[in-house]
């Protein structure tokens, strides 16, 4: 039997980009380098091919995910100086559906906070879901600094 040619349009919502579940973290130290805009791309990507995600956004001062997908896609803002809401964010996680792609968008002022709790961003690697990073920056020595010491 002849295999229809696939429908980009009408992608099987049961399966995800080669199997894998998302959780993308936009994040870089600088403000205005396009964090913000490229957590929305991110989300418009996954949109397109899934027709949802569910976008967490630290950044309150330009909350951008949620203000632009709060009418279609689950959109929360987290109050990231407050304990509570990191919590509130891991329940959000583990509660999201597998299928479903998370998009994280974390300000700039957030390295330290978010470096006592990133091994916990790092173990939902071990409920299944795949940590994707991605640090946006200038190409200068404070944001390769900042880079360098996230990675430590």
């Amino acid at each position: 039997m002849k295999k229809e040619p696939a429908n980009h349009n009408s992608i099987d919502i049961e399966t995800n980009i080669l199997g894998l579940t998302i959780l993308a973290v936009v994040d870089g130290e600088k403000g205005g380098v396009g964090k913000s805009f490229f957590a929305r791309a991110i989300s418009d990507f996954l949109i397109t091919l899934f027709g949802r995600f569910r976008g967490l956004d630290f950044d309150e001062s330009n909350a951008n995910l949620a203000r632009f997908y709060h009418d279609t896609n689950m959109v929360d803002t987290i109050e990231w100086q407050k304990p509570a809401e990191w919590e509130r964010a891991y329940d959000l996680i583990l509660d999201t559906d597998p299928r479903t792609p998370i998009v994280i968008d974390f300000p700039a002022q957030i390295r330290k906070t978010a470096a006592t709790e990133w091994n916990r961003f790092l173990s939902n690697e071990e409920n299944g879901r795949n940590v994707l990073v991605f640090w946006v920056m200038y190409p200068s020595y404070d944001s390769i600094n900042s880079l360098r010491h996230r990675m430590s």
